[in-house]
């Protein structure tokens, strides 16, 4: 995202002083803008990586849980 910064200055340090700070503004805005796009972006990361790993646990748990009934009615019908 290019930033373009539109600069009148007269050829004195008053000018100059305030070109710079609205230059600052307006990289410091840019700044919290991606920041904070970045933290929306990774926090919708981490959710999606949460869930699958619970998607994840629940499945293994329920494979689990077959295997376990599975073992039980063979030891039942060889018992």
């Amino acid at each position: 995202m290019p930033i373009t910064l539109k600069v009148e200055a007269q050829a004195d340090n008053r000018s100059f002083k305030q070109a710079a700070d609205q230059a600052e503004r307006v990289f410091a805005d840019a700044g919290k803008a991606a920041s904070g796009s970045f933290a929306k972006s990774f926090g919708q990361g981490s959710k999606e990586v949460k869930q699958a790993t619970s998607q994840a646990v629940k499945a293994y748990d329920a494979v689990a849980d077959a295997v376990g009934k599975a073992t039980v009615a063979e030891k039942q019908r060889h018992g």
